[in-house]
């Protein structure tokens, strides 16, 4: 019996670009991070001149404003964004590192709800439910911390459109929420990076920004305002890999063991992941065929390479997807 997981990378939520190298859809990769951030400011600047703007909105707007210019000088400061954040938890500087994953969950929230999503998202859960509304037995790994499924999968299903309701349908795993009632079989979700998403610390509730409950972008924004002045009282469920799990990691493990076939989309195994991505792939000792779905898929491989047990790299078929990407790559055995 043939068993299929995804393994996702930003390049899966890469979505489209213009020919200047302009966002059109989707969710930027690190390297874009710096002109991503002056979109979001530029987006925040047409809404404080806008009719519709009040001194709250404007103040507000300043707020996150100056948190965003922030980090945009950190984006230039250093090679990746990701490289400040591990120099900061290595050197334990607490209230930094936590407001700089304050900001990458704000800036990201804000750039999903002013930039169409990824739509090869619609066309891969178009492609694999069937009439009754059910996905396929598979499981899908996902370093992101995007929402770009669950805006695709949310015109899918009758009742609330919030994320909570999502997560309960696409069986969401999450490494900073608890998610200890969720069905061991079927289709899944893990997200291995946590989510750009906020904790309400007295209800444990989630701050849903993408619901219906906030119908305008003011109501938004002053839900940040609130995260970014009263920050003690919201978690951020935002993780690094580095930020280890053992508990997660054992329910991915209990997740993947029977995985036959993996499909690896848009991730390029950077080393700062290895360890997590070693222990994953090492527990799929069933692991037969590993399809790549990446420009530079040659290069991908002897990164995958890396990761794999000396028995596992004798035995497993690689398979390059380098052409058409405008879809996600579907497996014959699927």
């Amino acid at each position: 019996m043939n068993k299929i997981t995804y393994l996702l990378g930003a390049g899966a939520s890469y979505g489209e670009r213009s020919k200047s190298g302009e966002i059109i859809k989707g969710v930027p990769i690190i390297s874009e991070f710096e002109k991503a951030i002056k979109f979001v400011i530029d987006s925040l600047i047409n809404i404080y001149n806008g009719p519709y703007s009040n001194n709250i909105i404007k103040e507000i707007i300043n707020k996150i404003h100056e948190e965003l210019r922030w980090l945009a000088d950190k984006c230039k400061e250093y090679p990746t964004i990701d490289t400040y954040a591990k120099m900061l938890y290595v050197t334990d500087r607490k209230v930094d590192y936590e407001r700089l994953k304050r900001i990458l969950a704000i800036f990201l929230t804000l750039e999903q709800f002013f930039v169409p999503r990824d739509l090869r998202y619609d066309g891969f859960i178009a492609s694999l439910i069937d009439n009754s509304g059910a996905l396929p037995p598979i499981d899908i790994l996902t370093w992101n911390y995007d929402v770009q499924f669950e805006l695709a999968y949310k015109d899918y299903l009758n009742g609330p459109k919030n994320i909570s309701y999502l997560w309960d349908n696409l069986n969401v795993i999450n490494k900073t929420i608890e998610t200890d009632k969720m069905n061991a079989n079927g289709f899944s979700i893990t997200k291995l990076n946590g989510m750009a998403l906020f904790i309400d610390k007295d209800d444990s509730s989630l701050m849903d920004l993408f619901s219906d409950k906030y119908d305008n972008i003011a109501s938004r924004l002053a839900v940040f305002n609130k995260i970014s002045k009263y920050n003690n009282l919201y978690n951020n469920t935002l993780s690094y890999s580095w930020e280890h799990n053992n508990y997660f990691m054992s329910k991915i493990a209990e997740r993947v063991k029977e995985t036959t076939s993996l499909i690896v989309i848009g991730y390029s195994f950077p080393y700062v992941n290895r360890d997590v991505d070693r222990e994953i792939l090492q527990k799929m000792t069933s692991l037969r065929k590993i399809y790549i779905q990446n420009p530079n898929a040659s290069e991908i491989k002897e990164s995958i390479e890396a990761t794999l047990s000396p028995m596992q790299t004798k035995n497993i078929e690689f398979v390059f997807k380098d052409k058409n990407l405008s879809q996600f790559f579907i497996p014959p055995e699927l």
